[in-house]
């Protein structure tokens, strides 16, 4: 069979975002040679050049080379290049060279799928990988863009329990099943899609995609990990981490060769990811008002602050059910604190918004990837009604009745024009306007703008929910 070759020059800022343009024309992975320039190589099986020349521009690239070529040329010449890597206790290696003892050895010859570990993300995440089980067991994994499955394999040799492998490539999953047949590897699950066709929830999310699929899925990850879950975040390039990192509530937590990997700040501070079933309750009581907002509960727990994680918000209060096992019984086996003076709270301060939307599941699943990046969780819910949570105060979404429907909400008649969110930089902004472009959700006046006073102007996006209110996150100096 003969491929279409096309290789592609481009800065190296930016060579990541012109792979992934090229990627969306139908190739199953392009090969990137780091440098200034950097050089990307893709095959597909019909002439693109036109599209090719035509998506990397934006990003600075150019075409080099585009030709036919017999897939045995290509590929025997890749596999020959591509040496045996070693990666703390395992080594990767070619059918060409010999597997080295005393390691975890995987056969995997370079092919279309990304993944031989010649990589310096799939290598950072590799050494994560063998960190974080030697503190807990990984127990259920997904590998989120499995490529040539070199993370799945790796989490079963490091005692996962089950692993789920996905990848939007058909081509990368069929690489991958052979792969992993070649090693005779048990316990994987393939699944052609993204997190939203996994099933269940995990103990363990490795996610070495590109920056555009975590800004997409930053809101979805944590809803996906069981309590105590941990998440790592690869293919990640430093001059991208800070504005991702606030997005994703992460850190940095290892970075090498202009790479970075990242995890969630709630795992440094002890604590556990919120499930995501809401609490249901009994019809009776859900249709009295007052029973959304039940009475405070005694004083929780609050993580640790940790240096250099300052936010311009307090984080999310931890509830009871939300601490790991651990975590739990100590708090249990602490004596009770002697009752104190209920503190005076101030008179006219926000307890809480109802907001009436005309769809409740499809205004649910808005708000559900909206509110975490801003700090809030997902609180009680009833009949017709659920509410997000921000410390004391409560965001609550109500079904209206079917009589009701036919007044739409609109913003320029009298009563509500729009919420606003702060955001605590700049980027956070940016990176929510991204991430809203990427979701395909409307964004009013064209993107991000300056507003209010020249010497520190506000900077903020607006956007619309499913009613069509409008929603604003604002940056305030």
């Amino acid at each position: 069979m003969k491929w279409f070759r096309i290789q592609v020059t481009a800065p190296s800022s930016q060579a990541e975002d012109a792979a992934a343009a090229m990627a969306v024309l139908g190739c199953s992975g392009v090969k990137i040679d780091e440098g200034e320039p950097t050089r990307l190589e893709a095959h597909f099986d019909k002439d693109v050049a036109t599209g090719v020349a035509a998506v990397v521009a934006p990003w600075g690239g150019k075409i080099s080379s585009a030709t036919w070529v017999e897939e045995e040329d290509w590929t025997q010449a890749w596999k020959r290049k591509a040496p045996a890597i070693v990666v703390g206790k395992f080594c990767i290696h070619p059918s060409h060279e010999p597997p080295r003892p005393g390691l975890i050895n995987l056969l995997i010859d370079a092919g279309m799928a990304f993944g031989s570990g010649d990589h310096a993300t799939t290598r950072l995440m590799l050494l994560e990988m063998q960190q974080m089980a030697q503190v807990r067991p990984l127990g259920r994994v997904l590998d989120l863009g499995c490529g040539s499955g070199v993370l799945a394999m790796a989490a079963v040799k490091l005692g996962a329990t089950e692993v789920v492998a996905s990848d939007i490539d058909r081509r990368a999953i069929e690489e991958a099943q052979n792969n992993v047949k070649t090693n005779r590897v048990g316990k994987i699950t393939f699944i052609e899609g993204s997190l939203g066709k996994c099933p269940g929830n995990f103990d363990t999310i490795v996610a070495n995609v590109t920056t555009e699929v975590h800004l997409k899925r930053s809101g979805d990850y944590a809803l996906r990990l069981n309590p105590g879950g941990r998440l790592r975040a690869g293919g990640v390039r430093a001059e991208e981490s800070e504005s991702v990192a606030q997005v994703m509530e992460a850190v940095i937590t290892r970075a090498s060769e202009g790479w970075t990997l990242l995890k969630l700040k709630s795992e440094i501070n002890g604590s556990s990811v919120p499930a995501v079933a809401p609490v249901e309750m009994p019809a009776a009581t859900a249709k009295a008002s007052t029973a959304r907002f039940p009475k405070p509960a005694p004083p929780t727990v609050k993580p640790a602050s940790t240096p250099g994680t300052k936010r311009s918000e307090d984080p999310p209060t931890l509830l009871p059910h939300q601490l790991s096992a651990p975590a739990a019984a100590a708090v249990a086996s602490v004596p009770a604190p002697p009752p104190a003076r209920v503190p005076d709270r101030r008179r006219g301060a926000f307890h809480h918004l109802d907001m009436n939307v005309s769809n409740l599941e499809q205004s649910r699943n808005f708000y559900l990837r909206l509110l975490p990046r801003f700090g809030f969780e997902l609180g009680e819910s009833g009949d017709g009604w659920m509410s997000f949570t921000h410390g004391d105060f409560h965001l609550t979404l109500v079904q209206v009745e079917e009589k009701w429907k036919t007044r739409e909400f609109h913003r320029k008649g009298v009563g509500v024009n729009h919420l606003a969110f702060s955001a605590a930089s700049r980027d956070a902004v940016d990176a929510l306007h991204e991430w809203l472009v990427w979701e395909g959700i409307t964004v009013l006046y064209g993107g991000p703008m300056e507003m209010g006073g020249m010497e520190a102007p506000n900077y903020g996006v607006f956007f619309e929910d499913p009613d069509r209110m409008k929603l604003e996150y604002v940056y305030r100096p």
